[in-house]
């Protein structure tokens, strides 16, 4: 194993509510036939990890299940959060960015709102805060006449809920609008959104360094003894130790494959 290709790699974790959209994101903007919906093991929502590449950079995105995941006892999202970016905290010290996502045309408060804002407040200190972008997304779903209503919905979580993040502000977190449905629209449509996607976020993150993350202990002793992590294939794997997701991460399906756990492998570019 080369620790400089580990070291080289930029870590996103993807988290928000349930339904908000972070897979099919991610499934626009890797190019990659993601699964939308996480893999259960006896009940319990897990984790998937994707690796490719980014204009020549290596990537690893988190993708987590969504807080207020009907199948998921309380806590245990938090718990295998923590268990994953305890691996990367090991070897890296940290991770480069978290991309927070949040569905605005939702009209209802959901328990996972609250539970993902607090778990970001909790995770991400004052010195993070500059690298998270919040997205809200499904703005093709909103019809015309409740435009304004959603824009004030926006307005609203960036004063109140998401106020400590200081989004929009200098030194604070960033803010994107995004709404591409990969079922339903026109490739062309799909791949003007991916380029959005690549412009307005990625390219902030290809650049950017290592931000530390301060682990509670019994989370790492809990990623220690091994977790489970979905796979895009459908298999549910138990790691052990940090060498089987690092090989993986490294050396794509191949090595993955015979390490236990494997991964999505993905090239684009930047133009």
């Amino acid at each position: 194993m080369d620790p400089e290709k580990l070291r080289s790699c930029k870590v996103i974790l993807v988290i928000g509510p349930a339904g908000a959209g972070k897979t099919s994101l991610l499934k626009l903007l890797t190019g990659e036939d993601l699964q939308v919906g996480h893999r259960l093991d006896h009940g319990t929502a897990l984790p998937t990890v994707i690796h490719g590449t980014i204009n020549d950079q290596s990537f690893v995105f988190i993708d987590s299940p969504g807080f207020g995941h009907s199948s998921s006892q309380p806590g245990e999202i938090e718990k295998q959060i923590h268990a994953m970016l305890g691996h990367f905290t090991r070897e890296l010290g940290g991770i480069h960015g978290i991309l927070y996502v949040q569905d605005i045309p939702l009209e209802r408060e959901l328990t996972g709102m609250q539970e993902a804002t607090n778990f970001l407040r909790e995770l991400a200190g004052r010195n993070f805060r500059f690298h998270i972008t919040f997205i809200t997304t499904k703005w093709d779903a909103v019809a015309p006449k409740v435009i304004r209503k959603c824009e004030t919905k926006e307005e609203d979580l960036i004063r109140s809920r998401w106020a400590s993040f200081r989004v929009g502000d200098e030194g604070g977190s960033r803010l994107v609008r995004h709404g591409i449905d990969c079922s339903e629209d026109d490739f062309e449509t799909q791949q003007a959104g991916r380029q959005a996607l690549l412009n307005n976020v990625m390219a902030y993150y290809v650049d950017t360094s290592i931000q530390h993350l301060t682990m509670p202990f019994s989370q790492l002793t809990y990623g220690e003894q091994g977790f489970k992590i979905a796979t895009v294939t459908g298999q549910i794997i138990k790691v052990t130790g940090k060498v089987a997701l690092a090989v993986g991460v490294l050396y794509g399906i191949g090595a993955a494959i015979a390490s236990g756990v494997i991964v999505v492998s993905f090239s684009i570019r930047l133009y």
